[in-house]
Order: C-alpha cells, then sequence, then structure tokens
C-alpha cells in the first residue's frame, strides 16, 4: 500500500509539473530537459542546514543552470536548491536553508520543464559534533542554535533526557521504528501545514547508529487554548467534505475573533475513516489537504482512533504504520505551559487482515508496551504538574439502561490507567469515540475527570444530510469541539457548535408537542415501510406518547454535577421555581432530524446505523399549565450564565430548532 501511495504522489505532481510548464506564455523548453537518467538520489540525506550535497549522476545530464526541487509530501509548496558544481559522473547542489526535516519528492527543473527523479527523507542535523556512543538513535535539540538540555526524547519504548550539551543518546532496538521528542514547555517545533513535526521515521536497521535532531523556537504558551476535535470521520461520502469545510472555516473564525489567544488543536481520534480508504481512496494526506486548505496557524496534535487503524493489516502494530508515517505516535506526550499533555492508543486491533468486515476486530484496551512507556514518561514529570490525558475510547459511558444516569465503566483495564496517576492532583482525560457528551467528574473522591467530548461529524455527518444542515450527534449534542482553555494552572472549557454561538449550551422541549406514537407515525414517516412504520413507534411512542402532563424536556451536552438549573414558570398567582430530575432518555431532536429520516424508506427491514441513543445529560420538570412561560436559567461550573424564555405552546419541528448550523 505504502509503494503505491508514493507512485500515486510522484504521479500527481508530474502531472501538476507537466500542466504548468503547458500553461502561460508559449516557450520552446529545453529539447533534452526531460532526457535525465541516472540520477541516483539518496533515499535519506543527512546534512546541516545549507549544506552541499553530492548526488551520483551517472549520465552527467545536469547543469549549473537547472535548480533541483524538493516539494513536501504533506503540505503545499517547495524548496528550490541551486545546482553549484557539476561533472560527468555527479553534480552537487546547495541544500536551502529553509527546508526542515521530512519526507519530499525531488524534481529537476530546467527553464518552464522538469522531471520527477525520486522521493527522499531529509534530515536537518545540527551544527554540533556528536558521537553515537552507546546509542543506535542519538541527535541533539537545540533552539536557535544554543543546546537545550532535560529534554525528553523517547522512541516509545525507551525515555531519556538531553545533557548539557542538548545530546541525548537511546540504545534502541527500534522496535516502533520512529524517534520524538516531549516538547518542552515554552517551545514550538516546526510544522508542515497543521502537523507540529515533533517525531521521525527511522530509517536505518535496528543495529545501526542513526542520527535525529530537533531543533525548537522559543514561544509564550504558558496561556492557551486547545480546540479539541473529537471523530471527524472524512471518507469523501455524504458530502462530508463541503460539511468539514463549515467547520474548519468556524475554526479560523474562533481563532479570528480571539487574536491575543496561542491556539492548538487535539483531535481525539477516527479523522479517517478505514474502510473508505480503499473503497473512496480517502485517507490521511487527503484528510490532511482538506485540513491544510483553510485552518493555518495552529499546530494540530493527534490521536489515533479506531478508523484510523488499517483494516486490511494483519494485527495490531501493522494497522499503525500509515498512521505513524503520515501523522504521528500512536502515543507520545508534549508539554504547552505547565501542563504535560499526553496521548495514548486504547484500541487493540486483531484484525486477521483479510480486510473483510468481518475481520475488523478491535477491543478497548491500553497494551503493556504503552503502560510500561508511560510510567517512563511520568518519571520526569512533578506530581503537582496537571495532566492531560488525550486518547479515543472513553472510560465512562452512559448509554446503558441497565445503569440509568449513572456512568459504567467500558475500558478493558480502566482502574490500571488510572492508578498510573496516583499522587497527582489534577488529571483530565480527553476522549472521543462515542460520538456523545458525557463529563465525568472523580475529583471528590479521586484526582480525574473526563470529557468525552462529542462529534465534529456528529452522527457520522448523517443527520446533515438527512436534515438539510442540521448537525446532531446521536444524544442531541451539536456536532462540534470543546475549547479548552489553559491559565498556568487553572483549566476551563465550554463546547462549542460549529457555526454556533458559545452560549448555545442547552435545548428545551415543550413534551406536550412532541409525540412519536402509532397517531403521529405518518408525520415522521410518512414513506416508510409497514415494517419501518412499526419500528419508530417501537423505539420512540414509549418515551414519548402523546401527553398534557406539561413537562419540560432539557438537554444540557456540557452539564457537569457543579451545573445550576433553575426553571421559574411565570403564572397568574406569581412565580413559580419547578423542581427539575435528570433522566436517562432520548433526544426528540435527532429522532426527526436522523432516526425518523432513515427509517422514511419503503425499502428499509432493518436498522439504519447511528439511530438516536440514550443519553443522561436530560432534565425533566412539571409546570402546572400548557400556555405559560418559562424562565429557563442554567450556569456552568464557571460561573458562565446561558438563559432561553421558553414561551408556550412551543413548536415541535425541524424549522423551529435551526440554528446556526442549520441556517
Amino acid at each position: 500500500m505504502l509503494k503505491n501511495k508514493i507512485e500515486r504522489i510522484i504521479l500527481i505532481f508530474t502531472v501538476l509539473a507537466a500542466t504548468v510548464a503547458c500553461s502561460g506564455k508559449k516557450e520552446e523548453p529545453d529539447p533534452d530537459a526531460l532526457d535525465i537518467s541516472g540520477i541516483e538520489l539518496p533515499s535519506v540525506i543527512e546534512a546541516k542546514s545549507g549544506a552541499e550535497i553530492a548526488v551520483t549522476d551517472r549520465n552527467g545530464n545536469i547543469r549549473t543552470s537547472d535548480v533541483v526541487v524538493f516539494n513536501s509530501v504533506t503540505e503545499n509548496g517547495g524548496f528550490d536548491c541551486a545546482v553549484v558544481k557539476t561533472d560527468s559522473r555527479s553534480f552537487t547542489f546547495k541544500l536551502n536553508p529553509k527546508i526542515n526535516s521530512g519526507r519530499y519528492i525531488c524534481h529537476i527543473k530546467r527553464g518552464l520543464s522538469d522531471k520527477t527523479v525520486g522521493v527522499t527523507n531529509i534530515k536537518i542535523l545540527s551544527a554540533t559534533e556528536v558521537e553515537p556512543g552507546d546509542g543506535t538513535i542519538y541527535g541533539t535539540v537545540t533552539c536557535e542554535g544554543a543546546a537545550i538540555k532535560d529534554v525528553v526524547v523517547s522512541d516509545g519504548v525507551e525515555v531519556v533526557t538531553t545533557d548539557k550539551d542538548g545530546i541525548y543518546r537511546i540504545n534502541s532496538g527500534k522496535t516502533t521504528g520512529y524517534v520524538f521528542i516531549s516538547i518542552p514547555s515554552g517551545y514550538a517545533v516546526p510544522t508542515k501545514g497543521i502537523l507540529p513535526i515533533f517525531h521521525h521515521i527511522l530509517e536505518k536497521g535496528a543495529g545501526e547508529p542513526e542520527r535525529v535532531d530537533f531543533t525548537l523556537t522559543r514561544t509564550s504558551n504558558e496561556k492557551h487554548t486547545v480546540l479539541v476535535m473529537g471523530d471527524i470521520h472524512l471518507a469523501n461520502r455524504n458530502n462530508d467534505r463541503v460539511e468539514f469545510k463549515k467547520f474548519t472555516t468556524d475554526v479560523m473564525k474562533y481563532k479570528e475573533e480571539h487574536p491575543g489567544e496561542v491556539i492548538y488543536g487535539l483531535t481525539l481520534g477516527d479523522m479517517t475513516w478505514d474502510v473508505y480508504w480503499y473503497t473512496n481512496n480517502y485517507y490521511f494526506p487527503n484528510y490532511l489537504s482538506d485540513m491544510n486548505s483553510v485552518v493555518s496557524g495552529i499546530p494540530v496534535f493527534h490521536t489515533i482512533g479506531n478508523h484510523d487503524h488499517d483494516m486490511k493489516a494483519a494485527g495490531d502494530i501493522l494497522t499503525i504504520v500509515d498512521y505513524v508515517k503520515d501523522i504521528a505516535p500512536n502515543y507520545y506526550s508534549f508539554n504547552l505551559g505547565k501542563v504535560h499533555y499526553i496521548v495514548l492508543d486504547d484500541i487493540l486491533c486483531t484484525n486477521d487482515g483479510s480486510g473483510t468486515s468481518d475481520s475488523r476486530k478491535y477491543s478497548e484496551k491500553i497494551t503493556d508496551a504503552q503502560y510500561a512507556w508511560l510510567k517512563k514518561d511520568l518519571q520526569f514529570v512533578d506530581k503537582n504538574t496537571p495532566v492531560v490525558v488525550s486518547m479515543h475510547a472513553p472510560i465512562f459511558r452512559d448509554n446503558s439502561s441497565t445503569y440509568g444516569i449513572t456512568p459504567h465503566a467500558g475500558l478493558t483495564g480502566w482502574s490500571t490507567l488510572v492508578n498510573c496517576f496516583t499522587g497527582y492532583k489534577t488529571v483530565h482525560f480527553l476522549t472521543g469515540h462515542t460520538h456523545r457528551s458525557l463529563n465525568v467528574d472523580r475529583t471528590s473522591t479521586s484526582n480525574y475527570f473526563e470529557h468525552n467530548a462529542g462529534a465534529v461529524c456528529a452522527s457520522w455527518w448523517w443527520s446533515q444530510k438527512c436534515s438539510t444542515g442540521f448537525d446532531v450527534c446521536t444524544d442531541g449534542t451539536p456536532g462540534g469541539y470543546l475549547v479548552w482553555k489553559v491559565d498556568g494552572t487553572d483549566f476551563k472549557w465550554q463546547y462549542k457548535g460549529t457555526k454556533e454561538n458559545l452560549d448555545y449550551q442547552f435545548r428545551s422541549y415543550d413534551l406536550n408537542n412532541v409525540c412519536f406514537d402509532a397517531s403521529m407515525v405518518n408525520t415522521w414517516v410518512p414513506e416508510g415501510s409497514d415494517w419501518a412504520k412499526n419500528r419508530f413507534v417501537e423505539l420512540y411512542a414509549s418515551r414519548f406518547p402523546k401527553s398534557s402532563a406539561n413537562e419540560i424536556l432539557l438537554n444540557i451536552w456540557d452539564y457537569d454535577p457543579s451545573w445550576t438549573i433553575k426553571l421559574v414558570e411565570k403564572t397568574s398567582s406569581g412565580d413559580k421555581e419547578l423542581t427539575w430530575n435528570q433522566v436517562q432518555t432520548l433526544d426528540p431532536l435527532h429522532i426527526i432530524c436522523l432516526s425518523a429520516k432513515r427509517l422514511n424508506s419503503s425499502s428499509v427491514t432493518s436498522d439504519p446505523s447511528f439511530l438516536t441513543n440514550l443519553s443522561s445529560h436530560l432534565f425533566k420538570a412539571k409546570a402546572s399549565a400548557p400556555g405559560t412561560t418559562i424562565e429557563i436559567t442554567v450556569t456552568d461550573r464557571f460561573g458562565n450564565v446561558y438563559r432561553e424564555t421558553m414561551t408556550r405552546p412551543k413548536t415541535f419541528s425541524l424549522g423551529s430548532y435551526k440554528t446556526g448550523y442549520a441556517k
């Protein structure tokens, strides 16, 4: 698969180059411009910035007037390198000082013509002379030419720090195939588009010493914002790339409206969808292209999800090869300001490699190898340092009727994970996978808080496709992202629906007007088969029968027990505060946005995917009469107040619930 990908990339650049050569002012190309052969481009170029690189040219075709061009595999743009010397068997070019370490497609440009000559990995070395010693991976960490001491570097197994000269050495078996730096506080790494370049793929054999240098720049990030992006699921289907652009545009709008903030991104996994790597030829390079076409100036750290594993690879290790090459290690750490961030892979694949749907098997579990690495990583993290852990599958869920509103643990071995952070004062888990919102605050009995943070794609982009623009997760949460703000060791957060204002934090229903029993089935599923109509009533009538009980239902997606809820009914005899109860039920808007729409077909004879799911962040209250006004005031744990004046009877229809995304 990797070979095919590289061939496709080279073909794309070759076609683009030919297109450029044939457009604009007409000039006769040099007659022998494309007759270049015998160039032996090295697979790895290790050199200092601006160094002169000699390349074998067996046929002596290169001229000093030619230009060597390197185009990054992962982002747009290229770097021109001047040819400074030629002879009958080689040529020498000067490495552009602006080029960073990475993977590049190399071609020779002559006039208006050029020719691709290969793909290579460029590793920019610092000026410091370093001997490998006992390290099979070694190198330096510098900032503006100065050595940086005590920086954590790892191969995913061993964890070491740089010495006073900024030098590190790892006696590595190279089992993971990469090395990464745990970015220190107050520093940044180079980026390629949205990707921070903090890891490098190893090129040499297990016993061969290999040098990898890291360069840093200083930055002030003690106060920073992280835009936490759950489940994107791009697959080139359901008009997802058009809808995704609304999300990326919203991200850039947030950036523009907050000009003083230092902003990062953090995905929670499932940026892609493995089955569509093959059927739709859409995978990581395409995802990066779609992100980079809109998002800029925001380094995005990534978490691997189950759909980011290769369904056609066998076992667990081989399923992550493309992810590690194109995106990031499947587990690593970094520091922003006073906070230590850890990214884990809690998807353990047991694929048989056949690529069929039956072969896609995994469990939600963290491997022993990761636990071993994690313990070593934490040796360099003071117990007073706040820790934020990102992973795809959550620890807790709330979608089981067995447990009611009490969240239940779903991650295998979750207590082992939590116990790794014994003694740390503050630990937050950021998770995705469920396409739902759930906050589990265990800080009163332990030291951790889990945020299961919704989904960018909401219901796998189906709610938009079905309902002309509605963007709703299976629990009623708007599709969107978590705005995670850090000031020193102080954390604040708000969930932001795509194209919604930050004050859109709940939705209200007048249940006198929400009815899904048989009398209303033709309103919601008019074209459904008899089976589909019966199924709709079976699924939803008992939850929302025809009623005159004057009940109010609220869905507060980012709720946790520190929030307060106040409902005041305006009556002729005065104001009356209503008593509310937390309930586990379904979100009515999602039912008509997605479930009803997908059942609304004469060909449906089984449950469609992604139907409305149980949730516990819903609240009921009972009013005294059907036509009274309810003043709703919801206050989050940080004192932000959100209000609605609910004039009743309140209409229940798609049109009555249109907000920013659906307009």
